[in-house]
C-alpha cells in the first residue's frame, strides 16, 4: 500500500527542486513582461500618456497602491522598470532570494496597479504567486543562497542541507492557488459554447485579434474543434482530482502536469494571448513531483580543488557546484590532497577531476563544469566559443585579481543562512489568506453578488490576491472589431490618429486584426474601452491624442481641434454563417 497511497504531506508538499524551477521560470516571465511593457512605457505609465496618476488613482480602488504613483516623469518610470529587472535577475540566480521575492512582488504589483485596463489574468496570477512565494524557500536549490550557506565557510567539502520534500501551510496555499486557475476557470465557463454546442474553440480561433496564423489554419480541421472544446473543459474542471489524488500520485500528477503544459503550449501556438502561457507553465513547475527530478541525476564523481589561501576561489567552487554539479561533489583545498596539491603549485590553477578521472585546469575546467549540467550547458557552449588562449588570459586576469575579488565577494556574497520558509508569525497570515482567496474564488464562480466583508476585500486587493479566472468565460469572444480614431486639425484637415497618417481613417476592416493591434497590451486596452463599463477611459485617450502634434498633407505639424472615436464591431457566427457588423459611435471630444 505504501507504493500506491501517498501521504497527504507529500501530495501538498513541494519538492525544493520544483521550487527552484518555479523561481527561474517566474523570473524569466517578469523579465519578458517588463521588456514588453517598456516599449509603451510613456503612453501607458507616465503623466504624459493615456492615464495620468490622478486619473489612475481616481479610477482605482483605494487599496490598490503603486510605487508609480510617486512620480509620473518618464525618467523615474524608466528607473522603476530597470530596478524591477534587477530584482528579477536576483531572483533568477537565487541571490538574497527572499528579499528579491518581496521586491519583485512589490514592483510587479506596482506596475500592474498603475493601469488596470491593460491587465489580463496572467498579471493577477504573477502577483498572487509572488505573494505566496515570499513564504517558500525558493533559494534552497540551484541558487547563490544555497552555495553561501554558513557551514560552507569552514567546511566547504560536501553539502547535505535540507531534504528535497518541503511541506508547510505556504506550500498548500501555493498549490491551491495553481489549481484555482483551472477549476474555477472551468466553473466560470457556463455558456452554451462550452456545454451544448461545444464550439468554444471555434469561436476562439475565429477571433482574428486573438487567433494566431496557426490557429486560423486549425479552423479548417472542423472535426477536431468540438472534441478539443470538451477536452479543455474537462481537463480544467478535473484538475484537482488528478493533481491531488494520493492514489498512484506520481503517475497521475506527472501525466496531469504534462497535459496542462501541453495545453499552454497549444495556447502559445494557436492563440495570441501574450505571456499568459509562460506564467501558467511557471506555476505548474510547483506541481512537479520529486520522483521526476530523481530520474535526472547528474553524473557523480566530480572533485574540485582550490587554493586554500583564496577565499574567492572557494566561493567560486561553491557557486559552480550549486548550479552545475551534484550536491555531494567534494570541494577542498588542493594543498590537502597529495595529487591535486603539486598540480596547483605547478600550474597556478584550480584543479577539477572529472568522473572519468581526467584532470582539467584553468579555463578548460570552467567550460567542462558548465557543460556538466543540462541547465547550464548552453552557458558552457558560449564559453566554448571563446578561444582557449583568450579564455586562459581571462582566467589568469581573474586569478591575479583574486585579492580584490575576495574583498568584493566578502561584501556581496557573505555566508548566511538561507530563508527556510514560513515562520511562526507568517503561518496565521498565510492560513487566513488561504481561506480568504478560496472564498473569493467561490464567490466569483457562484456569481451570486454576495460580498465578503469590506476589510477582507480591502486586504485581498491590497495584497493583489483578488482574482477572476474568466479567460474565454462564460463564453469565448464573439464580438471584436477595430476603431476609427479621426482627428480634425486646426486648419480643418483630418488625420488618422492610429497610424499618424493624414486623411480620414479607413472604415473598412483591416486585413488582419491581429496585425492591426500594435501589441497585446494595446489589444487588451482597445478591447475594453468600447464597453460601457470603461466609458470613463475614452476622454483620457482623447486628451492624450490632443496633446500630440500631427502632420497634415503638406507635412506641417498642427494641433488637434477635435477627436472622434468610432468602433466597428464584428460578431462571429457559428456554422459558417457570415459575420454581422455594427457601427458604434463612441465619443466626440473637443481639444480646446
Amino acid at each position: 500500500m505504501g507504493a500506491i497511497i501517498t501521504p497527504l504531506k507529500t501530495v501538498f508538499g513541494i519538492d525544493l527542486r520544483s521550487l527552484a524551477a518555479f523561481r527561474v521560470m517566474i523570473s524569466l516571465y517578469i523579465i519578458a513582461d517588463v521588456v514588453n511593457r517598456w516599449e509603451f512605457l510613456r503612453v501607458f505609465y507616465t503623466d504624459y500618456g493615456i492615464l495620468s496618476r490622478a486619473a489612475a488613482m481616481g479610477y482605482n480602488h483605494p487599496a490598490r497602491w503603486s510605487l508609480l504613483y510617486l512620480n509620473g516623469e518618464p525618467w523615474v518610470i524608466h528607473l522603476i522598470f530597470a530596478f524591477t529587472l534587477f530584482t528579477a535577475l536576483c531572483l533568477l540566480i537565487g541571490y538574497r532570494t527572499r528579499l528579491a521575492t518581496v521586491l519583485s512582488f512589490v514592483m510587479m504589483a506596482s506596475i500592474t496597479n498603475r493601469n488596470l485596463i491593460l491587465n489580463q489574468g496572467g498579471d493577477d496570477l504573477c502577483c498572487a504567486l509572488l505573494f505566496w512565494a515570499i513564504f517558500l524557500p525558493l533559494g534552497a536549490r540551484f541558487s547563490v543562497d544555497d552555495a553561501m550557506r554558513p557551514e560552507h565557510e569552514s567546511q566547504p567539502v560536501a553539502v547535505q542541507g535540507p531534504a528535497n520534500p518541503y511541506f508547510s501551510i505556504a506550500s498548500i496555499a501555493a498549490l491551491l492557488q495553481v489549481s484555482y486557475v483551472y477549476v474555477f476557470g472551468a466553473f466560470l465557463k457556463t455558456g452554451d459554447a462550452w456545454h451544448k454546442t461545444h464550439d468554444a474553440i471555434y469561436y476562439a480561433l475565429s477571433a482574428e485579434s486573438v487567433s494566431s496564423a496557426l490557429g486560423e489554419r486549425l479552423l479548417d480541421v472542423e472535426w477536431l474543434l468540438q472534441p478539443m472544446t470538451q477536452y479543455v473543459y474537462w481537463l480544467e474542471l478535473l484538475m484537482p482530482l488528478y493533481v491531488f489524488t494520493p492514489i498512484f500520485f506520481v503517475f497521475f500528477r506527472t501525466l496531469g502536469v504534462a497535459a496542462l503544459i501541453a495545453l499552454h503550449l497549444g495556447f502559445a501556438l494557436f492563440l495570441s494571448v501574450g505571456l499568459f502561457p509562460l506564467i501558467s507553465i511557471s506555476s505548474l513547475m510547483l506541481l512537479i513531483p520529486g520522483a521526476v527530478w530523481n530520474r535526472f541525476v547528474l553524473q557523480p564523481g566530480w572533485s574540485l580543488f582550490y587554493d586554500r589561501d583564496c577565499a574567492f576561489c572557494r566561493k567560486t567552487c561553491l557557486l559552480l557546484r550549486s548550479f552545475c554539479l551534484p550536491r555531494e561533489t567534494p570541494i577542498q583545498p588542493a594543498q590537502d590532497d597529495a595529487v591535486a596539491g603539486p598540480i596547483l603549485e605547478a600550474n597556478k590553477s584550480w584543479v577539477v577531476i572529472t568522473p572519468s578521472g581526467e584532470t582539467v585546469l584553468s579555463w578548460k575546467a570552467v567550460r567542462r563544469v558548465l557543460k556538466a549540467n543540462p541547465l547550464t550547458y548552453p552557458v558552457g557552449l558560449l564559453a566554448a566559443l571563446l578561444p582557449n588562449q583568450l579564455g586562459k588570459r581571462f582566467y589568469d586576469y581573474i586569478g591575479n585579481s583574486r585579492g580584490a575579488l575576495g574583498r568584493v565577494t566578502a561584501i556581496l556574497l557573505p555566508y548566511q543562512p538561507a530563508y527556510g520558509g514560513a515562520s511562526g508569525v507568517a503561518i496565521p497570515i498565510v492560513g487566513l489568506h488561504t481561506v480568504v482567496i478560496y472564498l473569493w474564488n467561490v464567490r466569483q464562480a457562484a456569481n451570486s453578488g454576495h460580498k465578503l466583508p469590506d476589510k477582507t476585500e480591502y486586504a485581498a486587493k491590497f495584497l493583489h490576491l483578488n482574482q477572476r479566472w474568466d479567460m474565454f468565460a462564460p463564453k469565448p469572444i464573439l464580438l471584436e472589431g477595430w476603431f476609427a480614431f479621426e482627428g480634425t486639425l486646426e486648419n480643418g484637415l483630418h488625420v488618422d490618429l492610429w497610424t499618424g497618417k493624414p486623411g480620414y481613417p479607413p472604415v473598412t476592416a483591416p486585413d488582419n486584426l491581429r496585425d492591426w493591434n500594435k501589441d497585446y497590451r494595446w489589444r487588451k486596452y482597445l478591447s475594453r474601452i468600447h464597453k460601457k463599463a470603461y466609458s470613463r477611459q475614452r476622454p483620457n485617450l482623447a486628451r492624450y491624442w490632443c496633446k500630440q502634434k500631427w502632420a497634415d498633407r503638406s507635412g506641417e505639424t498642427q494641433a488637434l481641434e477635435s477627436v472622434r472615436m468610432t468602433y466597428y464591431g464584428r460578431w462571429t457566427q457559428a456554422d459558417g454563417r457570415p459575420d454581422r457588423f455594427k457601427t458604434y459611435p463612441l465619443y466626440n471630444h473637443s481639444c480646446n
